[in-house]
């Protein structure tokens, strides 16, 4: 669904999904996994998940720029991607919406807002406030009346716990929508609400292919640039080696004369007969060296420069190769971008591209996954696909330490200064590269 949600449209799915969610209780609050784009996870992305008596759903919800939305899967939803880093908001929102019971799902009178209702302590409720504006969305976590919840907050403040853009203010004043145009219509999209679903899947499946394209056509551009230079490189370096002197022929001109022994000239030269032209010939040798000597010294060099001219060779035919094979893919990839504005898209076609150019998608493989399991604080993944995981406290390093590392992984730490502990987990009787480290 590439235009943004009106106020109407989101009203209609805060009356579809309130009657599905309320009385639901928040399970987890997850990072959800996109497989299908290139770091494995959406950031902005964050999954709900409910649980009733006999039935789970997930209520997914974006605040990424341009692209704000809310998606609603019946059943367990998207398992949670165990790449993403976790921000402050995203525990927020965790340790406060964890097991507590939804009471409402409601939408601002003409206004880009939506709030979830969570039962919280005493007389008060929590809050998760979505404001779908595309050019600033933004999630708060807020707290006010219970009575309030569900039956519209308009001018009632909330106090801000959490929220996901650096804004100052403790407190949030919901919009009362007087300055929203009233004739807004709904598309076709929002027929139903499973309707809407299937669009905001095959919208995000666009996103996923458009953004993996790019990650192509800006590797293959790379590639290209670099092969060439490389070819340039190798050219000129095989028109250099062969206008080199002709070494096998000197050194066989001197190894005839070495019967007449020919004088070494104070100025480095020995003059011998060529016998291709007929001609005497002033050869330059090295004062330091003797006859004999010159001569393997000649015979040295002519192995040099055939070395040389039959690797430039080398490399100028496979840079050429390379070359022209990047040329292909890259007209294959333009076929495939074509075939996307026509509307037959195939997010599977890139994926042996990406293989053949050494592009890894989607989240970590499983035994890397396994690794980082559990562990809350920062990580990354090499380009081998070897996570690191960063100590950010006293604490941190210690668990880090002494419950996450095993006897074969690479233990990191600055030499003689205070500093973050690192730890690259690593599967048994293998190495880090030296990329990795």
């Amino acid at each position: 669904m590439n235009r943004p949600l009106n106020w109407r449209e989101i009203k209609l799915l805060a009356d579809w999904i309130h009657p599905r969610i309320s009385g639901m209780f928040v399970d987890r609050v997850i990072v959800p996994e996109r497989p299908e784009f290139p770091d494995g996870f959406l950031k902005g992305e964050w999954s709900l998940r409910l649980t009733s008596r006999g039935s789970e759903a997930a209520l997914i919800f974006s605040v990424r720029a341009k692209r704000p939305y809310i998606d609603w899967i019946e059943g367990k939803g998207p398992r949670a991607s165990l790449g993403a880093t976790r921000s402050g908001f995203d525990l927020g929102l965790t340790k406060s919406f964890s097991g507590r019971k939804v009471i409402a799902f409601e939408a601002i009178e003409r206004e880009r807002v939506a709030i979830l209702w969570v039962e919280g302590d005493g007389k008060n409720a929590l809050g998760l406030v979505l404001t779908l504006i595309p050019a600033l969305p933004e999630a708060l976590l807020v707290e006010g009346p219970k009575s309030t919840a569900g039956r519209s907050t308009t001018g009632t403040p909330l106090r801000i716990l959490a929220r996901t853009r650096n804004v100052d203010g403790e407190e949030y004043n919901p919009p009362d929508g007087k300055g929203s145009p009233e004739s807004l219509v709904a598309r076709a999209a929002f027929s139903s609400l499973e309707t809407y679903t299937r669009e905001i899947r095959e919208s995000v499946d666009l996103e996923a292919f458009e953004s993996r394209l790019i990650r192509v056509r800006a590797r293959i551009s790379q590639d290209l640039k670099t092969a060439k230079t490389r070819l340039t490189q190798n050219r000129r370096t095989l028109s250099e080696a062969e206008k080199e002197t002709n070494y096998r022929h000197l050194g066989d001109l001197l190894k005839a004369a070495m019967g007449q022994n020919p004088p070494l000239s104070p100025s480095g030269t020995r003059t011998v007969m060529d016998w291709e032209t007929g001609e005497k010939l002033d050869i330059a040798c090295d004062l330091k060296l003797n006859l004999r000597e010159q001569v393997e010294k000649f015979y040295s060099l002519s192995k040099r420069k055939d070395r040389r001219i039959f690797e430039a060779k080398l490399r100028t035919d496979t840079f050429s190769e390379k070359v022209a094979a990047l040329e292909k893919i890259k007209l294959d990839i333009d076929r495939i971008a074509l075939s996307a504005l026509r509307g037959r898209v195939k997010i599977t076609e890139l994926a042996p591209f990406e293989e053949r150019l050494g592009i890894r998608s989607g989240a970590p493989e499983k035994a890397e996954a396994k690794a980082t399991h559990g562990w809350s604080g920062k990580s990354f993944i090499s380009k081998e696909g070897l996570p690191i995981l960063v100590g950010r406290s006293k604490d941190e390093n210690l668990e880090l330490t002494f419950k996450f590392a095993r006897g074969n992984d690479v233990w990191l730490h600055v030499k003689g200064k205070p500093g973050a502990h690192v730890v690259i987990p690593l599967r048994s009787k293998k190495n880090a590269s030296l990329e990795t480290l």
